[in-house]
């Protein structure tokens, strides 16, 4: 962004300071209220990033700060980013910043993620993800981790197996849902068999399995969202 709109870059973290154009770091600019300040005294055509800045806005010094930068930034060429793993934000500064979610990787990026770790490790690996069924699993396991997670999980996977291993995958997958402390995670022991009645739908089920496999996809077909069963009370359906 800063390339394309001809803004100079500046990239600030509590760890090392403020790091300028020529890749040098101003350490006196470690205190994020001085930073600011810094933000605040410069006239330039700039986009600056701030790291995990949100422990620091539960400061009300840093609050007023920010809302006194927020005007200041209208009337300049100046831009200020927040980079941060979670969202907190005061309700003083809810209408000074717009938020931005960052997309989770989607198959083409893990399938990308999945080759190049592929490669690190040797042909041999290689040649395990060329089958497009097993690679499909993998890819399909991992799915609603981040790029940094996935990447975790692959590699954890070949250490311990030599390969890739959906059993791992998984269940590296559940150790990370359950740290969210949000969702939890239930493994799935039955099978259609034990399903009572129901046989078109077990029939229908049986043959749009197939709308899943990476041929579908070659085909055109769109993958299924999922199936809606809707109970009416006292018809016994």
């Amino acid at each position: 962004i800063a390339s394309a709109r001809d803004k100079q870059l500046y990239q600030w973290s509590v760890t090392e300071g403020l790091q300028m154009q020529d890749g040098t770091y101003l350490a006196e600019f470690k205190d994020p209220v001085k930073v600011l300040e810094y933000i605040l005294q410069q006239s330039v055509n700039g986009l600056f990033i701030l790291k995990d800045y949100h422990p620091y806005m539960n400061d009300p010094v840093v609050i007023r700060k920010l809302r006194d930068l927020s005007r200041n930034l209208k009337l300049t060429m100046k831009n200020v980013i927040f980079l941060s793993p979670m969202l907190k934000i005061p309700g003083e500064l809810e209408k000074e910043i717009s938020v931005v979610d960052y997309k989770l990787p989607d198959k083409e990026d893990l399938e990308q993620i999945v080759k190049a770790i592929a490669e690190t490790v040797g042909e041999e690996r290689l040649d395990e993800i060329n089958n497009k069924d097993f690679l499909n699993k993998v890819i399909e396991a991992a799915l609603g981790l981040t790029a940094e997670e996935a990447e975790n999980v692959f590699a954890k996977s070949i250490v311990e197996n030599g390969n890739f291993n959906l059993k791992t995958i998984l269940a590296e997958k559940e150790q990370i849902i359950r740290k969210s402390g949000v969702l939890e995670y239930y493994h799935a022991s039955e099978n259609m068999k034990e399903v009572g009645g129901l046989e078109q739908l077990k029939d229908w089920l049986s043959k749009r399995g197939k709308a899943f496999s990476p041929a579908a996809r070659e085909f055109g077909l769109p993958e299924p969202r999922g199936i809606l069963l809707l109970g009416i009370p006292g018809c016994g359906k």
